[in-house]
């Protein structure tokens, strides 16, 4: 013990950067240094768990799920990583191929195929558990090359435990007064100093942090879900899409939206109603109808792909007339119980379309057109022989 109190023998040992800068080194400190020359330290495990959570966007435990055998199946550019529960989706899936898709350092041609088909299978499935996760790692990716990195100091670890509950798991580390453990929490008291060490600093901000940033490269919540991993929107909404900036650049898209609908305008009676904007405005509110759920209500044919935003054409049809009225009653009916979230996103931005036809419609002076149809519509409905379309306003997002 007292050689190893000398920073030198540790310098002679090729331990460079893992000495502390003192003169002698602590009891504690000789442990550490022992345990990270057998296996991962906890300072090691943590920081590889923040790399993946930095660009996978998982929750801490699905992270600390992922088993042993940490990459499911490689590809010739990817691996497969996913926690617990989906391998064992995957696996049951596989069958008869499990082995081959395990045993095989490469999976090329028709395994390859076999692979990603029983990978997609597994995702449509769903039967996994809450909080499992999945994905696939460019081998340039730095949670790979953090993964690749952790697996040497990993190995050790199975040897000096006999936890059922630790040897399960790919994440381990050796504290010297801990044994071999898995379940890690804290970050800022984990490191000093430096940013990792700033009060806070958690694994659900980092998630939290990541959704946001990916909510503005997707352009929609719905298609942020199978990011995240979630069933549904509602939480996203709710627990991770609510700081701010995310709030006022919701707010400030409703505002586009209005002002767009606005500058409609209708040459004749009966002609075609088209928006007056520049090409790039153009796109943007037809993204924006798109990404708020309503464009084929507006007046977008979103049936069939195009190579660009396609052109919004209402034609003055009594029966688009009366399709358009209709979702005016129904928002009557549902501004009372909407959901205040759900009635800024996409109620308003139909309550301002519908106004702006409407009065273009006046001005043209169909005014008598617009009271007839209006009239029927509203008798038919009293009398039960139509019923209004559902808007589904008053709930969350789902």
């Amino acid at each position: 013990m007292k050689a190893l109190e000398s920073p030198d023998t540790w310098r002679e040992a090729g331990a460079v950067n893992l000495i502390p800068v003192v003169e002698t080194l602590s009891f504690q400190q000789i442990m550490q240094l022992v345990c990270a020359c057998i296996g991962a330290s906890h300072q090691a495990a943590l920081a590889a768990k923040i790399v993946f959570c930095c660009e996978a966007g998982w929750n801490r435990q699905p992270i600390e799920d992922i088993p042993p055998e940490v990459f499911v199946f490689r590809l010739v550019d990817e691996a497969g990583v996913a926690s617990a529960s989906f391998v064992s989706v995957f696996k049951n899936r596989a069958g008869h191929f499990v082995q081959a898709f395990l045993e095989y350092p490469v999976l090329t041609g028709g395994r390859k195929t076999n692979a990603i088909a029983t990978w997609e299978e597994a995702e449509r499935e769903q039967v996994w558990g809450d909080f499992d996760q999945r994905c696939m790692l460019s081998y340039t990716s730095p949670a790979y090359v953090a993964l690749e990195l952790m697996r040497p100091l990993m190995e050790p670890l199975n040897d000096l435990t006999k936890d059922e509950e630790v040897r399960r798991r790919f994440f381990k580390y050796l504290g010297w007064n801990t044994g071999v453990s898995w379940s890690q929490r804290d970050i800022a008291g984990s490191f000093e100093p430096g940013t990792l060490s700033t009060r806070g600093l958690t694994f659900p901000l980092i998630r939290k942090t990541f959704l946001q940033l990916m909510l503005r490269v997707v352009g929609s919540v719905e298609s942020l879900r199978t990011h995240a991993g979630h069933a549904g929107t509602g939480v996203l909404l709710s627990h991770y899409l609510n700081s701010p900036d995310v709030k006022r650049e919701l707010e400030q898209s409703t505002r586009f939206f209005q002002n767009a609908v606005q500058s409609l305008i209708v040459s004749d009676v009966g002609g075609p109603l088209q928006l007056v904007m520049s090409e790039e405005d153009q796109e943007w509110f037809y993204n924006l109808a798109r990404i708020s759920g309503v464009a084929s209500a507006v007046g977008y044919d979103v049936s069939t792909p195009v190579a660009g935003p396609p052109a919004l054409v209402f034609d003055f049809t009594d029966e688009q007339v009366r399709g358009l009225l209709a979702v005016g009653m129904s928002l009557d009916a549902e501004e009372k119980t909407a959901n205040p979230r759900r009635w800024a996103l996409v109620g308003v931005p139909l309550r301002g379309f519908i106004k702006a036809i409407v009065t273009n419609l006046k001005a043209a002076g169909a005014s008598r057109l617009l009271k007839r149809i209006g009239e029927e519509l509203a008798t038919d409905v009293r009398e039960g022989r139509v019923a209004l379309p559902p808007l589904s306003l008053s709930g969350g997002y789902k």
